[in-house]
């Protein structure tokens, strides 16, 4: 009979469980954590980078991504929409990191047509990248390039 009050609104909801604290990510990245950045970290980008390193700012979100034969890519999402640290994983330990990435967007775009999205990603997934002049090469994603799609969960 409780379920029937309380679908009615004459009872009050049943307290839920606590949340489960999720297992810690490698470097203990997780959500509502704060990863700090040195600031050794900004004169090494000096000149070579637009990306200018974050404050202290909390995960908010977390996508993960199987790439099959043991490998997995994480993503940490900052409060500041404008960066994201990548991880990628080469084991299913915490300890086996192949590469930590920070992200900075340069620039965001307004997409208004199916031939402007297609224009615009005609160069995703190419393994060199030219923008104003300067060229970027995919590190470690040619090595592990695959025609298959793979499961994508976030939280």
């Amino acid at each position: 009979m409780g379920l029937i009050k309380r679908m009615l609104g004459l009872e009050a909801p049943a307290a839920k469980a606590a949340p489960q604290a999720g297992a810690d990510g490698p470097l203990g990245l997780d959500i509502g954590r704060m990863p700090s950045f040195s600031s050794s970290l900004a004169s090494l980008l000096g000149g070579h980078s637009y990306v200018v390193v974050p404050g202290d700012e909390k995960i908010c979100a977390r996508g993960s991504i199987e790439l099959g034969q043991g490998s997995r890519l994480l993503r940490y999402y900052l409060d500041d929409e404008d960066y994201f640290l990548q991880v990628v994983m080469g084991g299913p330990g915490n300890e086996a990191i192949d590469e930590v990435q920070l992200f900075g967007y340069f620039s965001a775009l307004s997409v208004t047509s199916k031939a402007e999205l297609q224009r615009l990603t005609a160069t995703v997934g190419l393994p060199t990248l030219e923008h104003e002049g300067k060229s970027s090469s995919a590190s470690g994603a040619v090595k592990r390039a695959s025609p298959n799609w793979y499961p994508c969960s976030n939280r």
